[in-house]
Parts: structure tokens; sequence; C-alpha cells
């Protein structure tokens, strides 16, 4: 086939921007931010999200994204009108759900042989293999290297050099006014605890203060 069934169809989901103008952070931005990937690579999932969806739309099977796909479908669905109102129902004129794993050794099974229909629906619309490096093979896709926590490191505590200093300094500080005041070994191992329980609390903040997401 030399390029989508329902071109109209293509043509409506791929001329789709899901990066707002004029907003601080973009979804693309967001994907990328929440999966740790490079901006160019949430850019190409984006696009592999779009002709996932078009699959779903032009097949009467059940079809299984790969787990990159899958992002950016799951923060997708967090735009409720964007994906609801604007997505499904003006652009493909209908609600595509998204069905979570019931678990169990048949589901398994189930999606492995999905997710090999879906790379196979995506060469018989497309005309090429979807990229590897977004659809990987079965045992990467369903094995131990995708299961993963991501961790989204603006949430974690973090520690400036203008606090460094600072705790160094008091520390420092508290040192020396013991070894001028000459004090024995009982006082010197409290004064070497409060130096410590300074620094620590200097360097760890009570709080971060939450980006608006």
């Amino acid at each position: 086939m030399s390029g989508p069934s329902d071109l109209n169809l293509w043509h409506r989901i791929e001329g789709y921007n899901f990066d707002q103008p004029d907003i601080n952070l973009p979804f693309s931005a967001r994907l990328a931010r929440e999966n740790g990937w490079p901006p160019e690579f949430a850019q190409r999932v984006v696009e592999e999200y779009k002709k996932f969806v078009y699959l779903m739309c032009v097949s009467d099977e059940m079809l299984t994204p790969s787990q990159e796909v899958d992002e950016a479908w799951h923060l997708h669905l967090v735009y409720t009108r964007s994906y609801w109102d604007n997505f499904c129902r003006r652009v493909l004129g209908r609600d595509i759900h998204h069905e979570p794993t019931e678990g169990g050794a048949a589901e398994n099974s189930k999606f492995h042989d999905c997710y090999r229909r879906t790379k196979e629906r995506y060469q018989e619309e497309f005309g090429t293999m979807p990229p590897s490096d977004i659809w990987p093979g079965e045992q990467i896709r369903f094995g131990d290297a995708e299961r993963h926590t991501v961790v989204e490191t603006s949430r974690l505590p973090y520690v400036t050099k203008s606090q460094l200093g600072t705790a160094a300094f008091y520390a420092f500080f508290v040192l020396w006014a013991g070894w001028s005041l000459d004090w024995n070994s009982s006082a010197w191992m409290l004064i070497v605890g409060m130096a410590a329980f300074v620094a620590l609390t200097r360097l760890l903040p009570v709080g971060r203060p939450r980006r608006n997401r």
C-alpha cells in the first residue's frame, strides 16, 4: 500500500497540534520532562502516537501501543478537554477509550499478540516498519527492561552551591569556637555533633515549592 487507507482521517490526525502556542509547558515538553527524554525524542513519540491512534480508528481488532506511545496516550488523557472534545470528537469523529490490562497469563499473552499485530498493521498502513527505538521488540516491550519507575526530578531535594557554602561556614564557625575555648573531649563530641546538625539543617530544605504542572 502506498499510504494510509483513509487519507482524510490521517491528514486530520497528522495536522493536529498538541503543543498549544503561548504556554510555558507545551504537551511535548511535559512529555519529555516527565519521562526524562530529550525534546526531539518526545516529539517523535508524539508523531508515533498519532499513527497509533489512526490505526485504532481504521482497525476492527484490538491494538496495543509501545510503552513510549502509551506514555503519550496517558498524558493526553490528562488534558480532558483536548482529548475528548477536540481530538476524539472533532478530529477522529469517535471516542477512543484506554482499557487497562486485567492481569494474568492469558492477558499477557493477549497483549503480546495485540502488540505484534499492531506493528503489522503499522507496516500495512504506512508502508514501513515502526522505528525500533519507540516500538521495540516484544521481549523489551513486555520484559523487565520496561518495568521502570519514572522519577520527576523537580520534586527531589536539592543542594545549591550557596547552601553548601553556608553550611560549611556554620560548621567551621562552631568548630573554631570549640577549639578557641579549649573544651574537653566530651564538650568536643557535643560541639562536633552540633556542627553536623547545623550543616544538615542548612543543606536539607524543609520543603520545595512544586512547579505548576
